[in-house]
């Protein structure tokens, strides 16, 4: 199996793994989790838009949507890469997550996953609030304070690995 692999092998495919990737590896066992997490991993920013019906984690080639649907939590990815003439296509994925709790929260819990971890560091990190949305679909106020004290609330248990942190908001 996979977690039977040298050490060494390993690290080479975790070196080819995009963020996203590495993210869902490390929920198939404890022992992938362990390589996954104890893997040096460096990349340049992530961006983080929260708004009303989605949210949306941005990281390098990948995008992570979360949103609420019928009741239900569901997570989209989406994976820019080049194919063979040179031409970017994207590469989509649906994934179905029935967990309790609004999107917004999914996102924070798997932002914090990687965050926080000491080998995994960032350029900046860039929290955007309602940007570019209509003024009609704005968060309401209630959900947005909820949003900055799961924010507050991570950022005290979390270690950050970054060099720049930058919060927008309309408000």
């Amino acid at each position: 199996t996979l977690s039977d692999l040298p050490e060494y092998i390993l690290e080479y495919v975790l070196d080819d793994l995009e963020l996203v990737d590495k993210l869902s590896l490390r929920k198939v066992s404890k022992e992938l989790r362990k390589t996954v997490d104890n893997h040096k991993c460096e990349n340049s920013f992530v961006l983080v838009h929260f708004e009303a019906d989605s949210s949306q984690i941005e990281l390098a080639r990948n995008y992570i949507t979360y949103s609420d649907e019928n009741g239900k939590s569901t997570y989209d990815i989406m994976t820019r890469s080049l194919d063979s003439d040179g031409e970017m296509k994207l590469k989509y994925k649906e994934k179905p997550r029935v967990t309790d709790g609004e999107h917004w929260e999914l996102l924070i819990r798997d932002l914090s996953t990687f965050l926080g971890n000491p080998n995994w560091k960032f350029c900046g990190v860039l929290w955007d609030f309602d940007e570019d949305v209509d003024e009609d679909k704005l968060t309401p106020p209630d959900i947005g304070q909820k949003q900055i004290q799961l924010i507050e609330n991570m950022l005290k248990t979390t270690p950050l690995q970054v060099y720049t942190l930058t919060i927008q908001s309309t408000e």
